[in-house]
């Protein structure tokens, strides 16, 4: 383990220790207090800024140098000392605020386990309940996302531990600060992603994550945006996760325009990883039972069947292939719009000639085959 866990005294083996544990309201105390001053505001910067502003001049005539501005100069340089003092001041107080956080993390998994031992109904200890606060757990996630990476990779193991079974319901802004931070830190995507997904196995913080207004603006524009294949694997993971729970068929229908719109952007993305994963998820979503109602409501969009036929297109034989598995949906739909069946008449020709033998490689894949001869018919017969 890293020096951070030797400084604080923490032993790996900690949970086979019948110590008891320190107290947990003096140390999230200690950290809280050591927390507030990480947000600083930079009057300098606002006020050189301001400074830049008002020294346009249309004239461009130039301006003497005066006594007052002499005076600004020195007050600057004065503001100047005082900002390195005070980023010294944020550096030393980094790690004592690290040390105080894994010995909250550690002190409050001990208190857990030991709790834990007194029964598979043991109610959750009053100290350890203390973590999940909506104005403690943010600070605290964000406190894990700034750690070292040894340092982080343990307390985010340590934190998973206590935020499983037995678990309340956490608060949206929860998971609010979790997507920031896989957003913000690439370097914490895994870990806390892990972190996130071990939290939803409790139906109401499936809610709760559905409900985070990050759902939409931070995770979808992530698998948009990151790069990063790792980031990405992970992301789909939650997603997927949470589109598959048991509260996600009622969300769907409540948010279809504002979900499928962003969605929409995510299988139009450029990443090949994203939009292959992204079809992925579509076809398992659409063909879920208790997705019936958003699957109907899907299959019976017309941008939603020509960005599906757009995909068909793609130089990808891998992402035509599964965009083969959300247009069948469309196919064999025995209700379909007329706006559909004028679509798929216009293109019924180029449609089956393109379908025939399509994919060859993938005939003894489950029935693949049976549904290509399927989806053929079914054009011929329109």
């Amino acid at each position: 383990m890293a020096g951070l866990l030797k400084a604080v005294g923490l032993r790996k083996n900690s949970s086979s220790s019948t110590t008891s544990p320190p107290s947990i309201q003096p140390l999230l105390d200690q950290y809280l207090s050591q927390y507030q001053p990480l947000i600083r505001k930079q009057p300098h910067a606002a006020k050189q800024q301001q400074t830049n502003d008002q020294s346009i001049n249309v004239d461009k005539t130039p301006v003497p140098q005066t006594t007052t501005q002499s005076n600004d100069d020195e007050s600057d340089d004065k503001e100047d000392k005082n900002t390195t003092k005070n980023d010294i001041s944020t550096d030393t107080n980094k790690e004592e605020r690290d040390k105080s956080l894994i010995a909250l993390l550690d002190a409050a998994k001990l208190t857990k386990e030991q709790q834990g031992e007194k029964g598979e109904n043991a109610v959750i200890d009053p100290d350890v309940a203390k973590i999940y606060a909506e104005d403690v757990i943010g600070p605290i996630i964000e406190g894990v996302a700034n750690l070292a990476f040894e340092d982080r990779k343990a307390a985010s193991l340590t934190l998973t531990s206590i935020l499983t079974s037995p678990v309340p319901p956490l608060p949206p802004s929860y998971f609010s600060t979790l997507l920031a931070c896989q957003s913000a830190v690439p370097a914490c995507a895994l870990p806390l992603g892990a972190l996130l997904r071990a939290t939803l196995s409790l139906e109401a913080n499936n809610s709760s994550l559905l409900s985070s207004p990050s759902f939409l603006s931070v995770l979808l524009p992530v698998l948009t945006a990151s790069p990063n294949f790792d980031v990405l694997t992970d992301s789909f993971e939650t997603l997927k996760l949470s589109l598959t729970s048991s509260p996600a068929p009622r969300w769907l229908e409540a948010h279809y325009c504002a979900f499928f719109d962003a969605y929409g952007a995510l299988l139009r993305n450029q990443n090949y990883v994203t939009r292959r994963f992204g079809l992925q998820l579509l076809s398992s979503v659409l063909l879920s039972r208790s997705n019936f109602g958003t699957m109907m409501r899907y299959i019976s969009s017309l941008p939603a069947l020509k960005s599906t036929m757009e995909l068909l297109r793609d130089p990808h034989s891998a992402i035509q292939y599964e965009a083969f598995h959300v247009f069948k949906v469309f196919i064999v739909n025995p209700r379909k719009t007329d706006e559909i069946v004028k679509v798929l008449r216009m293109n019924k020709k180029k449609l089956v000639e393109y379908l025939q033998g399509r994919w060859g490689e993938r005939e003894g894949e489950g029935s693949f085959r049976e549904e290509r001869e399927l989806v053929i018919k079914t054009l011929e017969e329109l």
